[in-house]
Formats: C-alpha cells, sequence, structure tokens
C-alpha cells in the first residue's frame, strides 16, 4: 500500500511538472512570437523609412551657380563671381560636423595656386568666426573660409548636410552633381585635373554626412569614391556585364561583342556633354560599322528613352543601375569610352571626354589594328 501511495504522488508530481512545464513552453512560444512580430513590424519600418528618405539632388550639372556676398574670419566680404576664371570647389562645411572637420588636414596640405590643375577649395561654413578660425589656426588653413549667418546660401545651393558641395568651372557653372561626405570631395578635388574636355563626374552621395536640423539622413554609401587613375589600362580583360537594352527588347553582354572590336560609350543623360556627343556618335555609326558602339547609361528609363529619341539613335543603349559598370571600368565619370576588341581586351586606354572619345573613333574609321596594335589615346 505504501509503494502504491509513493507511486502515485510520483506520478502526481511528474503529471503537475509535465503540466506546468508545457505552460511555460506555450507561454514562452507565445510571447517569441509576439517579439519576433515586433521586430517584423521595426524592421519593416526601418526599412520604408531608409526608402523614402531623400537622396540629395542639388543642382544640375551646368547650372550657373548663384553668387553670393559674405564676410570672411577678418570681416572683409567676398563674392563667389570674385573667383570667376578659377575653378572651384564650394565645400559646405560646419565647424560641429565631425565629418567636415576630418577635411582639413588634407586641405591644408593643398596649394591655393589655382595653376596647379586643382580647383580652389572655398569654404563657407556656419558658426561664429572666433570658432572656425580656432579651426583655420590649428590645421593652418591658406584658402577662403567663408560665414554665412545660418544657412541661407547652403539653402540656396540645395545643400542638406555638411560637408557636402559642387565643383564649379571657370565660367560659374557647375561641373559636378551635388558631392556628399569627406572621402568623396578630397578625391574629386584630388582627380579633378582630369575633368577637361567636358567631362563630368556622375553624383557622389551619401557618405558621412552631419544633417541640417529636421532633415533624417542615414549613414550609408550612395557612390563609391571617384578612383584616383584613369581607368583600366590597355591590355586589361574587359569586365563583363549583363545589362537591359533602354528599349526593353533584351539584354546586352560584353561578351555579345566577341569577334568584333566595339567602342564602349559610358554616357548619362543629364550630361551635357553627353548630349553633345550622342549625335556625332550616331552619325558615325551610321556611316562606319567598325567599330560597332554600344552606349552604357545610367539613371530612369524615361529619362533614357527620351535621350534616344531626340537624338535617333540606333546603336543599343544599355542601361546600368547606378554605378557598378562604370566602377567595374575604373571611372566614374561621363562621356568616357573604351575600344574592346574581338578578343575582349582592352584595346587603348580610356579615351575621357567628347573630342577623345570622337579622335578615337574617327582614328578607327577604315583601318584595323594589328594582334598587338594599341590605338593611341587622344586625349
Amino acid at each position: 500500500m505504501m509503494a502504491d501511495a509513493i507511486l502515485g504522488v510520483a506520478l502526481a508530481v511528474v503529471s503537475a511538472m509535465v503540466v506546468i512545464t508545457g505552460w511555460l513552453a506555450f507561454h514562452l512560444l507565445q510571447s517569441t512570437g509576439r517579439i519576433l512580430i515586433r521586430l517584423e513590424e521595426v524592421e519593416e519600418r526601418v526599412s520604408k523609412r531608409s526608402n523614402d528618405d531623400p537622396v540629395p539632388s542639388g543642382f544640375p550639372v551646368g547650372t550657373i551657380a548663384s553668387d553670393f556676398e559674405l564676410p570672411n574670419l577678418s570681416g572683409s566680404h567676398m563674392t563667389l563671381s570674385q573667383w570667376q576664371g578659377h575653378r572651384l570647389l564650394l565645400i559646405f562645411f560646419s565647424p560641429d560636423c565631425p565629418y567636415s572637420r576630418e577635411l582639413l588636414p588634407a586641405l591644408a596640405s593643398l596649394s591655393t595656386d589655382s595653376a596647379d590643375s586643382r580647383p580652389i577649395p572655398v569654404i563657407v561654413t556656419t558658426g561664429d568666426a572666433q570658432e572656425n578660425g580656432l579651426l583655420v589656426d590649428r590645421y593652418a588653413l591658406r584658402g577662403p573660409v567663408l560665414l554665412q549667418e545660418d544657412w541661407e546660401v547652403g539653402a540656396r545651393y540645395q545643400v542638406t548636410g555638411t560637408p557636402m558641395g559642387y565643383l564649379i568651372d571657370e565660367r560659374g557653372a557647375t561641373v559636378s552633381d551635388l558631392v556628399v561626405g569627406p572621402d568623396a570631395l578630397l578625391t574629386l578635388l584630388a582627380s579633378s585635373a582630369i575633368i577637361t574636355n567636358g567631362v563630368v563626374p556622375l553624383r557622389f552621395g551619401a557618405g558621412r554626412t552631419t544633417p541640417r536640423p529636421s532633415r533624417f539622413w542615414p549613414d550609408r554609401p550612395y557612390a563609391e569614391p571617384w578612383p584616383t587613375d584613369t581607368g583600366l589600362a590597355a591590355g586589361t580583360a574587359a569586365p563583363d556585364f549583363h545589362l537591359p537594352r533602354v528599349d526593353g527588347s533584351d539584354e546586352i553582354s560584353i561578351r555579345d561583342y566577341r569577334g568584333r572590336r566595339v567602342l564602349l560609350v559610358f554616357s548619362d543623360p543629364a550630361c551635357q556633354p553627353c548630349n553633345e556627343l550622342a549625335p556625332e556618335l550616331e552619325q558615325r555609326h551610321r556611316a562606319a560599322s567598325d567599330p560597332q558602339v554600344l552606349m552604357v547609361s545610367r539613371r530612369d528609363l524615361e529619362g533614357n528613352r527620351a535621350m534616344i529619341a531626340h537624338h535617333n539613335l540606333t546603336f543599343p543603349v544599355v542601361l546600368q543601375r547606378h554605378w557598378e559598370v562604370s566602377r567595374d571600368y575604373g571611372l566614374l565619370a561621363t562621356p568616357v569610352a573604351y575600344l574592346i576588341d574581338e578578343a575582349g581586351v582592352v584595346a587603348a586606354n580610356a579615351a575621357i571626354g567628347s573630342e577623345a572619345i570622337l579622335a578615337l573613333q574617327a582614328s578607327l574609321a577604315g583601318r584595323r589594328p594589328g594582334p598587338k596594335e594599341v590605338v593611341p589615346n587622344k586625349n
């Protein structure tokens, strides 16, 4: 009897433990499910916010930069137009922005002489003269530093954070999209010597910046820094790609041109030199089938279809999503072209700018190079 009683108590305890364990497991799973659902909701909101966050647009390339007058740190007033005849990198800066301060050691090491082919860095900053003067003294900056009272000039230039800027040519027109982040600004400053003959850099966007109040801007890359070299060298195997045609007919790969020479042209419908180049390319494409022309463009379908219709282009135009193929070919700029030979090898150094591209195309008309010949870059 005693054994039966003990067994009964043991079974009761085990049963109770099973019930309690099941109850705990149920509630644990229920809580875990609620947590997972909550996490999914948070992720969805974060993802949606990230997708909806505005990307800085800025002025289109070719916009005449709006003149302004601001005091420098000594109180003398200076205007943007007084630098007409020189190239400028107009930098919007804040002494409270850690990413802006990353620019200072490199800027301090640059010559302010415009004869060295680099643009003159002109800083438009917030804050007071004393605060900015301490930074200027600390880093021994020699370039102009101009004080805006609040954000009146930045707002006029559609700048929403710091550091950002524009490259401005001798005529006072923008020759770059809005440049964003310290790395992109310094890369453009160091590389801009090759921005000649109508070469327009693609947008550098949202690297590390401090946004202006009331504007949320995540710290995520928008473009790779522009390489400091001049693209792929002759003799390099051309990187393959598969891109859709703008007309929607099919995809094209550079491998599709094996056995034929192709002039691979990187373009952008928002690039004025590209629009001036397009009808010339079309005219020569109709006159001679060698080399064949293949254009890699960017931005949206509608803009590219309008460009094709406007210039009556008959050679194929394919669309990269952002800059992924340009990056593989080593130059984030337009217009740029490469001659690819029958074996799929880069046969000439990059032709940078409209004149260089047309000169390269003209040099190829009616003649075919030998197997080891490299067509010289005419730029």
